[in-house]
Order: structure tokens, then sequence, then C-alpha cells
């Protein structure tokens, strides 16, 4: 027989998670162009304990530059 336990309950966010909060989804929307994000949840609450920002900006000044060359030739879209 195996006991039944809760699964532990969620840890309140510390307060500067809650602020960070508009900022980090503004880096989702932008994942891949330049933004990766790396989580690492814990093994025990599966929530995540430490989070990892990379922002490559190689990746980001090259993509400006094509939207500028290609914004210059006429060819960008206007709704980018």
């Amino acid at each position: 027989m195996i006991p039944i336990t809760e699964p532990p309950k969620k840890a309140k966010k510390p307060a500067v998670v809650e602020v960070l909060d508009p900022f980090f989804k503004v880096l989702q929307e932008h994942v891949g162009k330049g933004v990766y994000i790396q989580e690492f949840p814990n093994p025990n609450t599966n929530e995540v304990d430490f989070c990892g920002i990379y922002l490559d900006l190689r990746i980001m000044r090259m993509m400006e530059a094509e939207y500028a060359e290609a914004s210059s030739d006429g060819t960008a879209s206007e709704t980018q």
C-alpha cells in the first residue's frame, strides 16, 4: 500500500518577481529572436527556482540591419 500524500504547495513569488513579470512577458514574445530563456525547475516542487535570460546582441543587430535594409528598399511590410 502506498500512502497518499498531498503535492507540495506552491510558494508565493517574491515581490521582485512580480515587479519583473511584465518585462519577462516581453522577453517571452521575443524568444528565438536573440532572446533565450532557460528555466530550471526544482525536482521536488516542479516550480522554477532558477531562470537564465540570455540576450544575443549579434542576432539582434543582424535582424535590425536586415529590417533597415528591407525598409530602405521599400520591400518591408508596413505592419512590421
